[in-house]
């Protein structure tokens, strides 16, 4: 399938949907690396190729593209160019109490996730 019908399946599957922007942003990137056919996995969209990685909140690929970001190999070897989408909140290194504060723990994922909605690992709802 292509991106624009990955993106619907996904979002299908979910109880949450991307922005218009984040939408463009998503085709933006897979059209920039060229990638054609995708397919969605249980919690993100990938190229058939395993080079694009589009969750919820953010992507991650192997090749840099517009507006992302070299974060290394960690915690993504394969995957280390990073561009958030509009909801992302970077919980996963909180660098304060009032960070960490910020953030409920999902049992499901062992990651912290913004409380109080629904989570978009499990899709419980996690207090803070």
């Amino acid at each position: 399938m292509n991106i624009a019908e990955a993106i619907q399946a996904f979002e299908a599957s979910r109880a949450k949907k991307y922005t218009s922007v984040d939408r463009a942003t998503i085709v933006a990137a897979a059209e920039e690396l060229n990638l054609t056919e995708f397919t969605v996995a249980s919690d993100f969209i990938t190229d058939v190729g395993n080079s694009l990685h589009v969750h919820p909140t953010m992507i991650v690929a192997a090749h840099p593209f517009r507006d992302s970001a070299d974060r290394g190999p960690d915690p993504y070897p394969k995957h280390r160019h990073f561009l958030e989408l509009g909801s992302w909140i970077d919980t996963a290194k909180p660098t304060s109490k009032t960070a960490a504060s910020l953030t409920a723990l999902c049992p499901v994922a062992h990651m912290h996730v913004p409380p109080n909605r629904a989570c978009d690992y499990c899709g419980e709802v996690h207090s803070g």
